[in-house]
C-alpha cells in the first residue's frame, strides 16, 4: 500500500509542475496576441469619468482588459492555494520586495495626485501591477519546476511564434495592408507610415507605386513592439543553436535567424536593431571568455559560433541591401535624415517635460498614469509639437509619474537581478549547468534595458510586461539556483 501511495504522490506531483508550467509557457504564448476587450463595460467605464473633471480627448477612459490579466490572476491563485506560498516568500524574497514597494509608493502617489477620485486611475494601476505578479511567480518556481528544461521550451517558444508573426509581418509589408486579425490583436497598419521618396518596397520591386510606405506590425500593437519580440525570439535562436544537436533543427534555426533578420528591417525598428546588436555583442563576448578559458578553440561549438556570426553578417548585409533606398527613407539606421531629427526632437522635448515633473514633483510624482494630463498644460513651453504619448524612457517614466523613490526601486530591481547574474557568470566555470541559459538571459535583459531607454512600451503595454518582467525573472531565477547551487531539475 505504501507504494501505491508513494506512486500516487510521485504522479500528482508531476501533474502538478506540468499544470503550472503550462500555465506560464501559455502567458508567453499568448504575448503576441493581445486583444483588448472593452465593449462589454464601456458604460461603466464612462460611468467612473468624473464629470467636473476635464479630460483630454487623447487621454484614454476605457477599461482595457486582456486574456493575459486573467491567466496572472489564475497562476497567483494556484500558487497560493495549491503550492502553498507564503506572503513573504512570494512578496519579500529577492527583487520582489522592490515591486512590492514600487507598487505602494506608486498607490501613495495616485491617493495625492490630482486624479485621486478618478478610479479608472486605480484600476489600471492594480492592471499594471499584475506583472509584478507574474515576476513573483516564476522566482517562487524556481526551486519546484524543471527550470532548465523550462528555459530550453520557452526558447522554442519564441522561436515558433515568431515564425507566425514573421509570416504576418512579410505579407503585411509586401502588400501594404492588413491581414484583417483584429480578433488577434492586430491593428491597421496604415496607423504607421512614413514617406518613400523611391517607391519601391525593396531591391526586386519593378513596378514602383508606394509613395508611403506602411510597416509591419504583425499582431502586434506597433511595429516598435514587433521588433522587440524579434530581437528577444533571435537571441532565442542564437541560444538554440549552441544548444542543439539534430542537423534538421540546426538548419531550421539558421532559416529562422534570417527570417527574423529579415521581418525585424521591415518594421523599421531602430530601437530594436540596435538592442539586438547590443545584446549580441553582450552574447559573443561571454561566449568568447568562455572559450579563452577553455583553450578550446577546434571544438564544436567555436564552429557553431563561426556558422552563427557568418549566418548574422550575410543577413544583415542582405538585408542592407535589399532595403537600402527604404532605410534611408526611414532614417535612423544607417543615416540621419529630417525624418529622424524630427522624432529625436520631439522624444528630446518629451525628455525635458518628464525632467520638468520630477523637479516640480520629486517625492511622489505627479500620479500613475498622470503625464498625458499633466503634459497638456505645459505644452505652451514646448512650441512646434502636440503632445500626446508619453516620455519614450521607462526609467524617467516611472521617476516623473511615481517620484523619484519609486524611481530608486525600480533601479535597485534592475541592479539586483544584474549583480545576481552576473556574480554567478563570474564565479562558474563556463559549462556549469545554466550557463548558456543565463548569458541568453542576461543578453536579452541588457537589451531590454536598452529599448526601454528609447521606448515605453514595455511598461505600458501588455505585450512589453510580459517580455520584461518575464526574461527578468527568468534570468534572476536561474542565477539564484545556480549560486545557492540548489538543484536544477
Amino acid at each position: 500500500m505504501n507504494h501505491y501511495q508513494s506512486l500516487g504522490k510521485w504522479i500528482q506531483n508531476i501533474r502538478e509542475k506540468i499544470d503550472i508550467t503550462f500555465l506560464v509557457s501559455l502567458l508567453f504564448v499568448l504575448l503576441p496576441f493581445q486583444r483588448r476587450f472593452h465593449g462589454c463595460i464601456d458604460s461603466w467605464s464612462r460611468k467612473l469619468t468624473p464629470p467636473d473633471f476635464p479630460l483630454p480627448e487623447f487621454f484614454s477612459k476605457k477599461i482595457h482588459l486582456f486574456i493575459t490579466d486573467f491567466f496572472f490572476v489564475v497562476l497567483v491563485l494556484i500558487l497560493f492555494f495549491r503550492f502553498k506560498a507564503t506572503f513573504r516568500e512570494f512578496f519579500w524574497e529577492g527583487p520582489s520586495k522592490y515591486l512590492t514597494l514600487l507598487f505602494f509608493t506608486a498607490l501613495t502617489s495616485l491617493y495625492f495626485s490630482i486624479t485621486s477620485h478618478y478610479a479608472l486611475q486605480y484600476l489600471r494601476l492594480i492592471q499594471f501591477s499584475l506583472a509584478f505578479l507574474f515576476f513573483n511567480g516564476i522566482c517562487y518556481l524556481r526551486k519546484r519546476v524543471n527550470l532548465l528544461f523550462f528555459i530550453h521550451q520557452f526558447a522554442w517558444i519564441l522561436v515558433l511564434i515568431s515564425c507566425i508573426q514573421c509570416a504576418v509581418g512579410i505579407y503585411q509589408y509586401f502588400h501594404q495592408h492588413s491581414l484583417g486579425l483584429s480578433f488577434l490583436g492586430e491593428l491597421d497598419m496604415r496607423h504607421f507610415p512614413f514617406h518613400n521618396p523611391e517607391k519601391q518596397r525593396w531591391f526586386f520591386d519593378k513596378s514602383p507605386s508606394c509613395e508611403f510606405l506602411y510597416r509591419a506590425s504583425g499582431t502586434f500593437t506597433h511595429p516598435n513592439i514587433l521588433g522587440g519580440f524579434l530581437f528577444c525570439s533571435t537571441l532565442a535562436s542564437l541560444y538554440l543553436f549552441v544548444k542543439t544537436q539534430a542537423k534538421l533543427k540546426l538548419i531550421f534555426l539558421i532559416s529562422m535567424i534570417f527570417l527574423q533578420m529579415f521581418t525585424l528591417y521591415i518594421a523599421f525598428s531602430r530601437s530594436a536593431i540596435l538592442a539586438l546588436l547590443f545584446a549580441m555583442f553582450i552574447w559573443g563576448f561571454l561566449q568568447c571568455k568562455d572559450l579563452l578559458r577553455q583553450k578550446d578553440f577546434y571544438s564544436s561549438t567555436f564552429r557553431r559560433f563561426a556558422i552563427l556570426a557568418s549566418a548574422l553578417i550575410t543577413s544583415c548585409a542582405l538585408c542592407i541591401a535589399l532595403f537600402y533606398s527604404q532605410l534611408t527613407a526611414r532614417g535612423g539606421i544607417i543615416n540621419y535624415n529630417a525624418v529622424t531629427a524630427y522624432a529625436d526632437s520631439e522624444r528630446i522635448q518629451y525628455l525635458k517635460m518628464a525632467v520638468d515633473m520630477i523637479k516640480e514633483h520629486p517625492v511622489l510624482g505627479i500620479g500613475f498614469n498622470n503625464f498625458q494630463l499633466y503634459e497638456n498644460p505645459i505644452q505652451p513651453g514646448y512650441p512646434g509639437h502636440l503632445f500626446f504619448s508619453k516620455v519614450h524612457n521607462i526609467y524617467l517614466l516611472i521617476a516623473s509619474e511615481m517620484g523619484l523613490i519609486s524611481g530608486g526601486l525600480f533601479l535597485l530591481f534592475i541592479f539586483s537581478i544584474l549583480r545576481k547574474s552576473w556574480k554567478g557568470i563570474g564565479e562558474h566555470p563556463g559549462h556549469h549547468q545554466g550557463f548558456q541559459e543565463k548569458i541568453f538571459l542576461l543578453s536579452v535583459f541588457c537589451g531590454l534595458l536598452f529599448i526601454g531607454a528609447c521606448d515605453f512600451y514595455l511598461l505600458h503595454t501588455p505585450h512589453g510586461r510580459i517580455l520584461f518582467f518575464g526574461f527578468a525573472a527568468l534570468l534572476y531565477s536561474v542565477s539564484e539556483s545556480c549560486l545557492s547551487k540548489t538543484r536544477v531539475f
